[in-house]
């Protein structure tokens, strides 16, 4: 009985941590699930135009958390949905023409926080849960490690900083924070594995490497790995152990191990990575000193929270941080192994968050080469964490009385976790749970009637493309890396559409709608404002002129903007479109109003008027237009007004400072060369085979009725496809991602399906014999047919091939390992109990 409560108070001395540590991450994170509530950015979301939710307008908490909203949550609930029905995805078809699924490293589908998002009830609450895991195993690794080389408080000091840190704040939701919340794990097992080298710290070591492999961001896995070799680096010199060089080959022996566990994805990642230029990407860092640092300071943090400089660890921890460098300073580095490490770790981070060293003289060093080295931030933050515990520490040694040495530093405990707890919130906080993808009229449409190998293409009213890929649609510009050739291709399509090497947000002006590429791809709707359907005179500054850079104009309310126009022809424009900036904010108060004049007259020939809630950041604004308007060849002027205006809302439009053939610009009486972004807009007469079939709320749905049902027939790679080209190929059976197309027309030619195939993964037989495609417009496969015909489609990636055998036969080994080291711990205990007896 007693061996039994003692076991039950060790474990809860060992897990009282664990649940301090959750308590204030529910806390902190603010959301009630048991009020409908999550977190995430999904205020952002709803914020577009695309979306209408009860309470609008919505007041968005950050602005810069995109990412998440068209890349990350799309694809974890199409696997999630999988996992649901019984099975694994190995093949995602949503993104960009489809993808590698679950195995794929940067999706991040194989950590635990995956796990609970796929196994809660619902995915607003497994988001929340995921969110509440990843918090709080950053805090428990980071105070079991501080735990080990200093005491309680001030290792909680630190666990706190490090939990709420910048890095994690600014990244929360990114495989990014699913990869770092390791590192700590991981010099917690690396201190254990060499003070006591055993199989059971081994399998230890071995977990935290394949946890920080699998979190889904490469860069920070490899910081974090030089993290790793560091820390071992300190304690060979700061804690001098017997046989010191089997020690660090233990180390490396684990991230073998390691590595092979998680050889699937490592290989899913090194064949990405294989088929992609990625020498755009550069390294190096935008943040420099001395400007950059004040982003430690709490004024700059707070008020400018921007993702890529997020880097605070609050006002109290950089002090003791600073301190903590000069006392290692004055005793010459003569200390410990967590201020030796806190001093270097620092001193390799600074160099590369600021620049310190030019990136051409680090470009060899692995990773270094093709990533923005802000993303050091997270091991900046982590030395200045452990600076300040270590000099908590110092300072609790030197209190004589206990008592007030728990209470000095539970008071500096308390602090720092209010301070890092408001700047959290600058970034994150609870928001509905009806704001996690909200059911949409006009996205259940078409999902609807989406068929299999079809897509869509929607404007930025819905965020950055492969937003909709939520609702399982599939969206060729989705945000992934793409291959040159499928650039190309989709550069027919939209009008200079990549915003980003990655990612797509365009206006619906931009959709080529009468590009034959659109049937090609299997685009069959296309979903946007007024921008899709109307189109018109826009400022003309001439041809081969060079252009200045946009500038905002000066805000309203105070400012009283005209724009002067001219028509050469007869217009019967339905709406004006006007680029106006909101300052990153949204729901302002009151309206903006529009006034149409000819110009030398005083009574309006038109008003409009918008509510400013409506207005979205840097895009274009929609001023409805009477139908009945004609506009005869003339001169015109716009005037603009914001009316009732909240306290702090300013409106601005962006201009062009430069002379324009048809357009000048007044500002409160005085003319400036200029015009602003606008765009006259009547009824498109390039809508190709687009035809309007539903609008709500501004928001209009085409259907483009000469896109084919699927995989199509074509009779010479030069041709277009229509809707037609489908009539005698069928989509006969789906298992999982493999599928079955059987042709059954007389005539020679080739069969298209339009996907994203990597031929080193798919594996084709035509009629039971393998054979490779041609490539249709430079990218999709096409084979060649001469009369009926069936091709059957594998997915067989290397990565399952392979990787999959070698992550089981080590899983195998470590299992047999861990019961050879148990029989042998087992057969001493009983020879000393031998020993004992005589």
């Amino acid at each position: 009985m007693n061996s039994i409560l003692r076991f039950g108070g060790r474990m809860c001395a060992k897990l009282a941590p664990l649940l301090a540590y959750l308590s204030f991450a529910v806390v902190v994170l603010g959301a009630n699930p048991f009020a409908e509530e999550t977190a995430g950015p999904f205020d952002l979301l709803v914020a577009q135009a695309g979306w209408t939710v009860p309470g609008e307008p919505v007041s968005v908490r950050n602005a810069e958390r995109s990412d998440v909203l068209d890349a990350l949550l799309p694809r974890w609930i199409y696997q999630r949905g999988e996992i649901r029905a019984g099975r694994l995805s190995t093949w995602d078809p949503l993104p960009a023409g489809g993808e590698p699924g679950i195995q794929s490293l940067v999706n991040s589908e194989l950590t635990p926080a995956f796990a609970l998002f796929a196994l809660s009830p619902n995915a607003a609450l497994g988001f929340y849960l995921a969110t509440l895991f990843n918090l709080t195993m950053a805090a428990w690794g980071a105070h079991l490690w501080l735990r080990r080389r200093t005491s309680l408080l001030p290792a909680t000091f630190g666990a706190v900083t490090i939990m709420l840190c910048g890095f994690h704040t600014a990244w929360l939701y990114w495989p990014h924070t699913l990869t770092s919340i390791w590192i700590c794990w991981l010099l917690w097992a690396i201190d254990r594995w060499w003070q006591d080298p055993n199989y059971g710290r081994f399998l230890s070591l071995v977990v935290a490497s394949a946890m920080l492999l699998l979190g889904g961001f490469p860069f920070v896995t490899l910081l974090g790995a030089g993290a790793a070799v560091l820390y071992l680096l300190c304690l060979w010199i700061a804690d001098a152990q017997p046989r010191g060089l089997m020690r660090i080959g233990g180390f490396g022996a684990g991230w073998i191990v390691a590595m092979m566990l998680c050889t699937a994805p490592l290989i899913s990642l090194l064949a990405w990575y294989a088929r992609l230029d990625v020498s755009y990407r550069v390294g190096g860092s935008q943040l420099q000193l001395p400007d950059a640092a004040r982003f430690l300071l709490p004024h700059f943090a707070k008020s400018m929270p921007h993702v890529e400089s997020a880097m605070y660890v609050g006002l109290l921890g950089l002090g003791l941080a600073v301190l903590a460098f000069g006392l290692i300073l004055w005793r010459r580095a003569r200390v410990g192994v967590i201020a030796l490490y806190s001093l270097l770790l620092g001193t390799v981070a600074a160099i590369l968050v600021f620049g310190i060293i030019p990136s051409a003289y680090l470009s060899w060093v692995p990773g270094l080469a093709h990533n923005p080295w802000s993303r050091s931030i997270i091991i900046l933050d982590i030395a200045l964490s452990a600076a300040a515990t270590f000099c908590l520490d110092e300072v609790s040694k030197r209190i004589g009385a206990q008592a007030l040495a728990r209470l000095v530093l539970g008071f500096l405990v308390a602090y720092q976790a209010v301070d890092l707890a408001s700047f959290f919130r600058r970034f994150n906080g609870p928001t509905p749970a009806a704001y996690f993808y909200p059911a949409d009229p006009l996205v259940a449409k078409i999902k609807q009637n989406l068929r299999p190998f079809q897509s869509v293409i929607a404007d930025n009213n819905f965020l950055v493309s492969g937003t909709l890929g939520a609702y399982g649609i599939p969206e060729w510009f989705a945000h992934a890396f793409k291959s040159e050739s499928k650039k190309s291709l989709l550069s027919k399509v939209i009008d200079d559409p990549f915003t980003t090497a990655t990612a797509t947000l365009v206006e619906g002006e931009s959709i080529n709608l009468s590009s034959p590429v659109m049937a090609a791809l299997g685009v069959r709707y296309v979903l946007g404002d007024a921008g899709i359907v109307l189109a018109g005179p826009r400022p003309d500054f001439g041809q081969n002129t060079i252009v200045p850079a946009h500038a905002p104009l000066p805000p309203m309310p105070g400012v009283d903007w005209v724009q002067f126009f001219d028509l050469t022809t007869t217009f019967r424009p339905q709406a004006l479109f006007v680029r106006l900036a909101t300052y990153a904010r949204a729901g302002l108060a009151g309206e903006v109003v529009l006034t149409l004049y000819r110009n030398g007259e005083i009574e309006p020939i038109a008003r409009s008027t918008i509510e400013a809630s409506k207005v979205l950041d840097n895009q274009m604004a929609t001023f409805p237009l009477p139908k009945a308007l004609v506009l005869a060849p003339g001169s015109y002027r716009f005037h603009f007004t914001y009316q009732h205006a909240g306290a702090g809302d300013r409106l601005s439009a962006w201009f062009t400072p430069a002379p324009a053939k048809n357009c000048s610009l007044q500002l409160n009486g005085k003319k400036v060369p200029g015009c602003i972004d606008l765009e006259l807009a009547a009824p498109r007469n390039d809508m190709g085979a687009f035809s309007p079939i539903a609008s709500r709320n501004g928001m209009y749905l085409l259907e483009n009725t000469n896109v084919p049902a699927g995989p199509y027939f074509l009779h010479e790679l030069s041709g277009w496809p229509n809707r037609e080209s489908s009539n005698e190929t069928r989509l006969i059976a789906r298992t999982g991602p493999d599928f079955q197309i059987r042709y059954f027309g007389p005539d020679s030619g080739f069969v298209v399906v339009p996907m994203n195939f990597p031929k080193e993964d798919w594996h084709v037989r035509l009629n039971g014999r393998e054979v490779l495609p041609e490539r249709y417009l430079g990218d999709l496969p096409a084979f060649r047919v001469d009369g009926p015909a069936t091709l059957d489609f594998s997915y067989r990636p290397r990565s399952l091939r392979f990787g999959a055998w070698i992550s089981l036969a080590m899983l195998l080994g470590l299992l047999l390992g861990w019961g050879l080291a148990t029989r042998h711990r087992r057969s001493a205990s009983g020879a000393d109990g031998i020993v004992d007896g005589t």
